[in-house]
């Protein structure tokens, strides 16, 4: 059965997406800082890689941490289609994601992870980027991996992502994520189609921008006021 709310949406760029969750007033739908690692800067792919899926969600805390550690593991859980969320630990050293579970979450057939944290074995992670793409919010990968440092404490529900600033994300189970080369965007699936409806037609408004610009010497003031609304 197809899943009418991924549908709707896919295709779409972020900044469309972004642009129109901000005109319905949805609050913060973008992961701040959230950028592709996975095709890499260098990589050809890059500029094109796009995915699109339901969210599977998972927390880590701290080692020290009273709460005791999940005994789901979060991308053995994964299921194709997928788009695995982990939530790591601000300001750890450590890793949250590396090649083993990126073997993993392709073997099941996700189709790309967005880390709130650090990843490591950046070269096996990026030998997965023409199925696999990730999405990072830090600007560093690491050499640690989690043990040691941290542990999950949950899989599925809800999580908060860039919690230590001021664009904190909600990320529910099953909520629609999208990434491309300019960042990533969550969608509420109660909210989808009426998204897609109002990206799509910002879409259009800013294709008709560009050819008056373009083609018709039209100001940038003159285009927006021609064609948008």
């Amino acid at each position: 059965m197809a899943d009418t709310e991924l549908e709707a949406l896919r295709g779409i760029p972020t900044c469309d997406l972004a642009d129109a969750m901000t005109r319905l007033q949805m609050g913060i739908r973008f992961v701040h800082n959230g950028q592709l690692v996975s095709p890499g800067p260098a990589s050809p792919l890059q500029s094109s890689t796009y995915f699109l899926g339901r969210a599977h969600v998972a927390a880590f805390a701290a080692s020290e941490s009273p709460v005791e550690a999940s005994k789901s593991n979060a991308v053995d859980t994964l299921t194709a289609n997928q788009v695995l969320v982990l939530k790591g630990v601000a300001g750890a050293p450590n890793a949250v994601f590396g090649g083993l579970l990126a073997a993993r979450a392709v073997a099941v057939g996700a189709v790309g992870a967005v880390v709130d944290g650090r990843i490591r074995d950046v070269n096996e992670v990026r030998s997965f980027e023409s199925v696999f793409g990730v999405v990072s919010t830090s600007h560093a990968q690491s050499v640690l991996g989690a043990p040691t440092w941290a542990k999950c404490v949950q899989v599925g529900g809800q999580i908060v992502l860039a919690e230590d600033n001021q664009f904190p994300i909600t990320v529910s189970e099953n909520d629609i994520v999208i990434a491309d080369i300019d960042g990533c965007v969550v969608v509420p699936p109660s909210r989808a189609l009426e998204v897609a409806q109002l990206a799509r037609k910002i879409q259009a408004q800013d294709a008709l921008c560009k050819i008056d610009i373009e083609q018709h010497g039209s100001t940038l003031v003159d285009a927006f006021k021609k064609h948008r609304s």
